[in-house]
């Protein structure tokens, strides 16, 4: 586990980013510390960043929460998360 200090979590307050966030970047997406705590937090939410995609994924039957966790979290295309049928296996990208 690595550790964050009082001075980073300063550093990344300053630059907008939250605990949580700067916690997820670390853990979740493997930033280095460095990274997590320079940049700026996107203000925009996965919705609206996928907005085309999600309308596509709804007419094919996929809600968009499915769909946002395909693309997020298993680094599916927006193509294929969006067309690919519920049940659809891939493996989740390294």
């Amino acid at each position: 586990m690595i550790s964050i200090t009082p001075e980073q979590f300063d550093t990344a307050k300053k630059n907008g980013v939250s605990k949580e966030l700067l916690r997820s970047r670390i853990q979740k997406c493997r930033w280095s510390i460095e990274k997590a705590i320079s940049t700026p937090p996107k203000n925009e939410s996965a919705y609206d960043r996928h907005k085309r995609w999600i309308r596509i994924a709804e007419k094919n039957g996929i809600k968009k929460e499915y769909f946002v966790q395909r693309v997020e979290q298993y680094g599916w295309s927006k193509k294929d998360a969006s067309t690919l049928a519920i049940g659809t296996v891939r493996k989740k990208k390294a």
